[in-house]
């Protein structure tokens, strides 16, 4: 499921595409051509969902690093966009408007606290991006370029692991 990126890419995508073709307000997002574009979301049931993932084939200083839980397992987390509003998180904001020296709000905090702990993830220098190149990070999320996990193939064999010492 997730002991190379190129697997965890194709489960990700089995797993989205399985629970958008069983969406019960019929929409299948996943088979949006527009998946690649700013504006898509994963919705259910018309609700739209933050999407983030977590995999054996991350280091440890990657930002979706599992820490050793059920390393035979990965995990894909649904949360629906309405929980941010509710906890009241500020609106989105680009990289360059972090205050990494003095955060003052639960945003900057959590930024700070991910660079803090050598688990820097990207930040676009634009609030409006396609929220699906975040649903899987790359391998180096500070590097590597998006990855495009609704175009994934379906893994041949046996693929490369990763050191996830480093």
């Amino acid at each position: 499921y997730g002991e190379t990126l190129e697997a965890f890419a194709w489960t990700v995508r089995e797993v989205l595409e399985g629970l958008s073709a069983a969406d019960p307000a019929g929409v299948h997002c996943m088979r949006s051509k527009s998946i690649a574009r700013r504006g898509w979301y994963f919705e259910f049931a018309r609700e739209p969902l933050f999407i983030t993932t977590f995999a054996p084939c991350y280091s440890v200083s990657n930002p979706r690093y599992q820490f050793g839980i059920h390393p035979e397992s990965c995990f894909v987390l649904l949360q629906p966009e309405e929980s941010f509003l509710r906890h009241d998180l500020p609106h989105d904001r680009p990289r360059t408007a972090t205050n990494w020296e003095c955060p003052v709000d639960i945003r900057d905090r959590i930024r700070v606290n991910f660079h803090r702990h050598g688990r820097e993830y990207r930040i676009p220098e634009t609030v409006s991006y396609p929220p699906a190149e975040f649903i899987v990070a790359p391998l180096n999320p500070l590097v590597d370029p998006p990855v495009e996990f609704w175009r994934a193939s379906r893994p041949s064999g046996k693929q490369k692991t990763v050191d996830r010492t480093s």
